[in-house]
């Protein structure tokens, strides 16, 4: 089945349609002259409309200000961390007897988000790693917000390759790069149900043909440097047939479900409508902690938006960790930046601050506490480069900073990010 964009709308507004708590919660109880330092309306309203639509140059200052006013809210000093969150509320689920609720899968597929993100850090994976960061629910709305159709999205990439293949000294793939190119002349979201499995048929078969020629040792020792033997088009080509050959890959609302079923907040919000409508244990505590850490992830989502970065929870935990933290920002001329904030058990604040210059060269600046923790640290530097050069990176610097020293500021310009939430009053 393909979604018609009327009913994608319908599917999205059920879960985009949000307030940001956090946001809420930080300017209720501003008074009328706090209010004026950000809006001159000296209203809420109009503060809101203006931290959405005004571009970041207009409003950095009162950003600044604004975020200053949510590190510092009670509210969010009083709540636990996330990681403490997750568990209660994991807990709470678990010892509920769900066979008996009709809407038992969607507190399962929550139970199973939850179970996820609880991962012990030993079991660090780059790829799990950047999978769960996205799941976090911190970026709901932003993939919602750039959700692109499946069959865009094909074609799309199909254009790129045919373009491509264009550049092939090959007569016969010549001829399959025109063919393609008049097969996907009408943009294939606007074929009808009848027509479209027809078109792709076709694009398959070119495509097969298109991999079967790059195989031939005939053909590659005639045009040994040409673009059709090429690891990008290779890789490109096979892609794009595994894709076609699966059905449930060219269907928004499958493509919708995948997302939100394994996206937190999306899984949140749906549990707790669910829960209010069904006969539970412990349903006030459960609305109570879904509550608590949707009110968490927005918080992160406001950081974000107000320091033009992207702001987030550590999704791991282990023994010593009472609470983390992530911050991420990109610069001018392909620099990143990341502040991992740790509280531990023992040794109290960890801040670890990360540069990554030209994809490879990194940059760490370490702030602890601790003196003992420092020594331990210094004792594995060894080590942490061996790791860092194994992965690929250059460690051009590592230095501990003290808690006196002032470590180098981020640049905020040109941020390219596209971190997005909804307020509304």
């Amino acid at each position: 089945m393909i979604l018609t964009q009327t009913d994608l709308q319908k599917t999205l507004s059920i879960i985009a349609t949000n307030t940001n708590k956090a946001l809420l919660e930080v300017v209720k109880d501003l008074s009328p002259k706090e209010l004026s330092s950000f809006t001159q309306t000296k209203d809420l309203s109009s503060l809101l409309n203006s931290l959405l639509k005004e571009s970041s140059s207009q409003q950095s200052s009162q950003n600044k200000a604004l975020l200053q006013l949510l590190k510092n809210s009670p509210t969010f000093k009083e709540l636990s961390n996330v990681t403490t969150t997750l568990s209660e509320l994991k807990n709470l689920l678990d010892k509920n007897d769900l066979q008996n609720t009709s809407n038992k899968t969607s507190f399962k597929q929550l139970q199973s988000v939850l179970a996820n993100l609880q991962e012990n850090i030993n079991a660090v994976d780059p790829k799990v790693l950047q999978s769960k960061l996205q799941n976090s629910g911190v970026f709901l709305e932003s993939k919602l917000k750039n959700f692109q159709d499946p069959l865009t999205e094909l074609s799309n990439k199909l254009t790129q390759l045919t373009q491509t293949l264009q550049k092939s000294q090959i007569p016969q793939i010549k001829n399959i790069a025109s063919e393609l190119t008049t097969l996907l002349s009408t943009k294939l979201p606007q074929l009808t149900q009848d027509e479209l499995p027809q078109t792709l048929t076709q694009i398959q078969n070119r495509l097969t043909q298109v991999e079967k020629t790059a195989n031939l040792p005939l053909e590659k020792k005639m045009h040994p440097k040409d673009i059709l033997f090429s690891a990008q088009v290779k890789k490109e080509t096979s892609e794009l047939l595994g894709f076609i050959q699966k059905p449930q890959n060219l269907s928004a609302s499958q493509k919708i479900d995948t997302m939100l079923s394994e996206d937190l907040k999306a899984q949140l919000l749906q549990a707790k409508e669910e829960i209010q409508q069904t006969p539970i244990n412990n349903k006030a505590e459960l609305v109570k902690q879904i509550d608590k850490l949707l009110l968490q992830i927005d918080y992160y989502q406001l950081v974000s938006h107000l320091s033009q970065g992207s702001a987030i929870f550590i999704p791991y935990a282990f023994e010593m960790l009472e609470d983390g933290h992530i911050r991420l920002k990109k610069a001018k001329n392909r620099r990143f930046f990341c502040d991992i904030e740790l509280t531990l058990k023992e040794y109290g604040q960890l801040n670890i601050r990360l540069g990554l210059f030209e994809a490879k060269d990194l940059s760490i600046h370490i702030s602890t506490q601790s003196q003992e923790l420092q020594a331990l640290l210094e004792e594995s530097l060894p080590q942490l480069k061996q790791n860092l050069f194994n992965a690929g990176l250059y460690p051009r610097d590592i230095s501990f900073i003290n808690k006196d020293q002032k470590q180098s500021r981020y640049e905020t310009d040109s941020p390219d990010l596209q971190l997005g939430f909804e307020a509304k009053v």
